[in-house]
């Protein structure tokens, strides 16, 4: 037998797997009365070292103290890990060895979310891989595999972590993931005007995709550039074979590693393939009025993985258009299809959905109001009447009168939030089972944004209130109220959610959130606090001096605010990695010291752009090392902070040259 072809390395594992079944069922009956203790990692074993690594509660593998601290990943024997809490769960159970023997290899995985477990669910999905034939897979020409897409324990281990933690997501079903990682369904071939198939290579690329989003979210940050690196050279393979759902689902997986990262270029070419194959499978129609699909018979929660892909790549298309100096060009409507609803099977799949629409319509509206104000307009008076601003206004409050009251955390005081507004507001998320905070921070963006070019005439000499008629004096109060008002609504909840995420980092749970909801406080949104930044050294240090009677603001409160904005962007810059936030937190930089009366710096006068960086020193990365315009809603409008920083665009000399003319 030639063991060298791919379809031979699949028929040694087989009959190495029929072995290991045996060697399980003789070590489990000499194990099953020995208690479980925990099993030391590879690293500490080696240097013999004391090891912290144990087996939680629901039986998955807890990394080493040691090696979290080291920033090294915690690897560990799988061998002896599964033989022992084989043992412990036998051993709870009552069961005798010999029933052991006879039910561990015919007992059902347990999904994620069923309390009831006859055995750990890593053990389970082991021994359904150990068991499950190869005779499915397809093989064609016999070809040597690569390595890097073999699938090992290793890597189901950190994709189990993860989805344990999280067994219901947003945008893709979780439970069916975890069960079809180490071998999908069979081919699946039908033919609508085109045959499509799910081969070897796509069941690779999907999986690997999916090891990429667990690590980064275990934190695991060096074992996630790995499996971006297996990942993309899988996908090269895959996008050869034509389009599939799950090729779509490893492209939109990739888009929010990268984004992860902070590396918008890379996300963003992700993005596009992702919503060219959406386009092209017709993913943006609702599978309920998609005839060339009922011959699939579709079950409900199948139906609804699809809306998920098509809502989550939605949101993140009309995202990119409300922060990207550049829009992508892909049309794309929600108008075909439904809104994600619950399902049940019988226990819940997905996460709840319930403000998505809104998220989508609030940045959709911001993108708008950005595409507008990407050139200054003709005249001064476009910036008060204006039909267009007109339109955007109206739709504004348009949006504000649908979206229920309960998705947006409002206090009665727009400065601060009393501890009974805060308990409030946590359960309103946990109540809604999603995050409110990018909702709330987002719609208060598009307030600011909308009225910051009517804020900037204050600091005109032509457009004091001496020189005003009574309607444009009017229109501009508002303006200040409405820009003042919104940057502390955005500060207030962005402040509020760091000092929920700055008490967990510190060792300490807040008793005011359940330990099951806490993914649902850490969604901070940055170009929202950005943009509150803007207005208050504006208003501090631009202003004219005659319009900050109108400004309920005091200068120590506005430089503290952007104090801790500008301590917030830098430790994500630096600390966290996130590179798209640099020119924000240099520009806020700039920012405070102008407003402590510090000065520009030693540099001089400069323009902040976004550098992308190589993620995993991956060569032939398309732009990297040049300069690109950063991301944000709507920059600087041709402002200099401290009289040397410039914000990068292709419209920020026009408006500066717009204030020029006008002064």
């Amino acid at each position: 037998m030639n063991y060298c072809t791919s379809a031979g390395r699949h028929r040694l594992l087989l009959f190495s797997a029929i072995f290991k079944n045996n060697w399980l069922k003789r070590e489990l009956k000499h194990l099953a009365e020995m208690p479980a203790h925990p099993t030391s990692c590879d690293n500490c074993r080696r240097s013999k070292k004391k090891c912290t690594a144990n087996i939680a509660p629901d039986m998955s593998y807890i990394v080493c103290e040691r090696c979290v601290r080291l920033e090294i990943p915690c690897t560990y024997d799988i061998k002896t890990h599964l033989l022992h809490i084989a043992a412990h769960a036998n051993k709870q159970s009552g069961s005798s060895p010999a029933l052991m023997e006879d039910g561990l290899f015919s007992s059902c995985i347990a999904p994620l979310g069923q309390e009831h477990i006859p055995l750990s669910q890593p053990l389970e999905h082991y021994l359904q891989a150990l068991s499950t034939p190869f005779v499915d897979y397809d093989y064609e020409n016999g070809q040597l595999e690569d390595p890097d897409l073999i699938p090992t324990a290793a890597d189901f281990q950190v994709v189990h972590t993860d989805l344990s933690k999280r067994p219901c997501a947003l945008s893709y079903d979780a439970d069916k993931l975890l069960h079809k990682f180490f071998s999908l369904p069979p081919v699946l071939r039908y033919c609508v005007f085109h045959l499509f198939s799910f081969c070897i290579i796509t069941k690779v690329h999907f999986r690997l995709t999916l090891c990429v989003v667990s690590a980064i979210l275990s934190g695991l940050q060096d074992l996630s550039v790995s499996y971006y690196l297996r990942a993309r050279k899988a996908l090269i393979r895959a996008a050869e074979q034509g389009p599939t759902f799950e090729l779509a689902q490893s492209y939109y997986f990739l888009s929010l590693f990268a984004n992860m990262k902070g590396e918008t270029i890379v996300s963003r070419k992700f993005l596009t393939g992702c919503l060219d194959l959406i386009v092209e499978l017709k993913l943006d129609v609702d599978p309920d009025d998609s005839p060339w699909l009922h011959h699939l018979n579709l079950t409900p929660r199948e139906k609804e993985e699809r809306r998920r892909l098509f809502w989550a790549n939605y949101w993140s298309l009309v995202r990119a258009q409300a922060c990207s100096p550049d829009p992508i060009t892909i049309e794309l409507s929600c108008h075909r299809m439904k809104q994600p609803s619950n399902i049940n099977d019988p226990y819940p799949i997905f996460a709840s959905a319930g403000a998505r629409q809104w998220d989508c319509q609030v940045y959709a509206l911001i993108g708008q109001i950005k595409r507008y104000y990407s050139a200054p307009p003709a005249s001064v008076q476009d910036l008060f009447s204006s039909k267009h601003v007109i339109a955007l206004q109206e739709t504004l409050i348009n949006l504000q009168s649908c979206i229920p009251v309960e998705f947006l955390l409002l206090s009665a005081s727009s400065q601060t939030a009393t501890r009974d507004e805060e308990d409030r507001f946590i359960n309103q998320i946990i109540t809604s089972q999603g995050s409110l905070f990018v909702l709330t921070m987002g719609f208060f963006s598009a307030i600011s944004i909308l009225h910051r070019p009517l804020l900037f005439l204050t600091h005109l000499p032509s457009h004091q209130p001496q020189y005003l008629s009574t309607t444009h004096h009017a229109l501009i109060v508002n303006a200040i109220h409405q820009t003042i008002e919104a940057a502390h609504r955005i500060t207030g909840i962005g402040f509020f959610l760091a000092s929920i995420e700055e008490t967990l980092n510190n060792g300490v749970w807040d008793t005011r959130l359940p330990k099951d909801h806490y993914g649902l406080f850490f969604h901070q949104e940055f170009f929202s606090i950005f943009e509150a930044a803007v207005v208050y050294w504006f208003a501090t240090c631009r202003m004219a001096p005659v319009w900050r009677v109108f400004v309920d603001l005091e200068r120590g409160v506005a430089v503290e605010r952007v104090r801790r904005v500008m301590m917030t962007l830098r430790f994500m810059a630096d600390v966290v990695g996130l590179t798209n936030l640099e020119p924000l937190a240099v520009c806020v930089e700039a920012m405070v010291e102008e407003m402590e009366g510090r000065g520009v710096g030693e540099e001089g006068e400069r323009e902040v752009g976004f550098q992308p960086k190589i993620i995993g020193d991956v060569g032939g990365e398309d732009g990297v090392g040049a300069v690109y315009d950063p991301w944000g809603f709507m920059g600087l409008l041709g402002m200099q902070v401290g009289g040397g920083v410039r914000w990068r665009g292709r419209s920020e000399d026009s408006w500066r040259l717009f204030w020029k003319l006008n002064a």
